[in-house]
């Protein structure tokens, strides 16, 4: 398709000589007018304007210097008054001006083809333009899902590498002291299971223990308190293989063989 600005230089010269023709034509019947109005003004109007006059004998006499004296002229009698000279007037209505052209702008082929490419320039830009933000709301409904998957994505990341932090393996016994066996409990016959609770630190030691549940003997409770003290462990691990300190119970059983 044309541009626009190339098509319209053509039909705007057309326009501009069929303009510059009219005014001229408009400017000549202007003139012709006028021309006929003032030969009619010459015509009728003029001449009933001016009076018919009387009538005069004009005589004339010799000069001074001739010695004949002049002639008496001696006019004839009027027996009646002479009737007055008929005036002629002529009254005449002028015509009626007529009124000046009035020029009807009517559309030409060019003018047309201007106005019908002026039209498809405009619709072809409204259509442009609800593609542009047609697209510009795709593009933009895109992105907001494309970040909202890259969130979900991180969201379930997040929550997995949480999840395999707090998944924990529990530590495993490396070093054990047997607990000593006091030989008062061995001659009175006592027996039973400590349950001992006691932080295994990430370094494997035992911090803390305490007794949850005895023996039913305290020397025996004593024992096992002590020789758990002394034990080491594999400390515990999370899912990223971090270790990490974990609380458990240890039960110290003493049974006589």
């Amino acid at each position: 398709m044309k541009s626009p600005s190339n098509s319209y230089r053509p039909s705007l010269h057309s326009l501009q000589a069929s303009l510059k023709e009219r005014f001229l034509l408009s400017l000549v019947i202007g003139l012709l007018i006028l021309l006929s109005t003032a030969a009619l003004l010459a015509q009728f109007i003029i001449p009933s304007l001016i009076q018919p006059g009387s009538l005069t004998q004009v005589v004339s006499y010799p000069s001074a210097q001739a010695f004949e004296p002049p002639p008496i002229l001696n006019p004839s009698p009027i027996t009646r008054p002479l009737p007055p000279p008929p005036e002629h007037r002529l009254t005449l209505t002028p015509p009626p001006m007529p009124a000046a052209p009035v020029l009807i702008e009517e559309p030409t082929i060019e003018t047309t083809l201007l106005m019908a490419q002026s039209e498809e320039a405009l619709f072809t830009l409204e259509v442009f333009e609800d593609e542009k933000t047609k697209r510009l709301e795709e593009e933009q409904a895109a992105l907001l899902a494309q970040q909202q998957a890259e969130e979900e994505i991180k969201r379930k990341r997040q929550k997995a590498s949480a999840a395999q932090a707090n998944r924990i393996a529990a530590p495993s016994l490396a070093r054990r002291t047997p607990p000593h066996y006091p030989i008062s409990a061995r001659r009175k016959g006592e027996q039973g299971t400590a349950q001992i609770t006691a932080t295994i630190t990430s370094s494997g030691t035992v911090d803390s223990p305490r007794i949850i549940t005895s023996s039913g003997h305290r020397v025996l409770d004593a024992s096992a308190l002590a020789a758990v003290r002394t034990w080491r462990f594999n400390p515990a691990k999370n899912g990223l293989g971090q270790s990490v300190p974990f609380q458990m119970t240890i039960p110290v059983t003493f049974r006589l063989k």
